[in-house]
């Protein structure tokens, strides 16, 4: 019988700030010390402005995100939003308008390892972290000041209720 491995995050003062799978706490923080920790690249500051059902829209600054959410909360809540680089997806192509769909200007481009972090700022306040393959970047031709159109994947956005 196989037994499923347990991951533990180091001591924040003392406390263990949370148990379960590796994959559980690598994408699906508890707190924002785990979020940290673990290197989680996309932390912003949202508000909930609309719920309906597990259906909720989050404001970060000027960028609205609809997701669907397991957690208990109510327009008004204060939440950290997590976005792992990977769950975003980057594109020189007109995507069409819809859900979590955003446009913005390539502000930098770095190797990391084999892949490239592309931060592209798709409001005056938000700069997003997307991770691609160097193959993909060759493929678009991506360059510093070219725009870009962005897509999220709601599955893989994940709130820290902020209490």
């Amino acid at each position: 019988m196989h037994t499923p491995r347990i991951a533990k995050v180091g001591l924040n003062n003392g406390t263990i700030e949370q148990f379960g799978s590796p994959d559980e706490v690598f994408y699906k923080p508890k707190t924002l010390f785990v979020a940290h920790f673990l290197n989680t690249e996309n932390v912003l500051k949202g508000k909930i402005i609309h719920t309906f059902g597990n259906k909720v829209t989050i404001q970060i600054n000027d960028i609205m995100l609809k997701i669907f959410t397991l957690l208990k909360l109510s327009e008004g809540d204060q939440v950290t939003v997590c976005i792992r680089p990977g769950a975003i997806h980057l594109s020189t192509h007109r995507i069409q308008p819809g859900r979590n769909v955003f446009t913005g200007v390539v502000e930098s481009i770095h190797p990391i390892g084999r892949d490239l972090e592309t931060k592209v700022l798709v409001t005056l306040h938000e700069v997003l972290k997307i991770r691609i393959s160097r193959i993909v970047a060759k493929e678009l031709g991506l360059t510093h000041g070219m725009q870009v159109n962005l897509s999220i994947d709601e599955a893989f956005v994940h709130l820290i209720p902020i209490v």
